[in-house]
């Protein structure tokens, strides 16, 4: 139980937190038609500049449209959003997104390799850490 959206819940005036195990395949189907029919806002990416890079390559490789920050996804269509959040469209997001292959993947590591901590030289300003 979360506790936390309970409490929130319960000092808004007209919203009703709903305590679901959303985990079964039936309850899973029901989040997303409740979702499409109260036009609920689908955050498409964790809201990270990474996560938005990652998620836009995949989905221009997907033919799907770009995020545009501020453009606020709604769910809209039941069927069609199981199928986007299916456990192999996430496998294949996650096998593309970390790729050697990608461009994105080789600079994001070269950036890392950049970062790390310099132990031996005990300089605050090279242990970025």
């Amino acid at each position: 139980m979360n506790q936390s959206g309970i409490t929130a819940a319960q000092g808004t005036e007209g919203v009703e937190y709903l305590i679901y195990d959303w985990q079964t395949d039936g309850m899973t189907q029901r989040k997303y038609q409740i979702n499409a029919d109260e036009s609920f806002y689908k955050q498409e990416y964790c809201g990270c500049s990474y996560s938005l890079r990652d998620s836009n390559a995949f989905r221009k490789e997907q033919g799907i449209p770009e995020i545009v920050i501020g453009g606020g996804g709604v769910y809209h269509d039941p069927e069609a959003d199981a199928e986007e959040e299916s456990l192999e469209n996430v496998a294949s997001f996650f096998d593309h997104a970390h790729s050697e292959g990608t461009e994105e993947w080789r600079e994001a590591k070269k950036a890392m390799k950049q970062r790390r901590k310099d132990a031996k030289s005990g300089s605050d300003a090279q242990n970025n850490w």
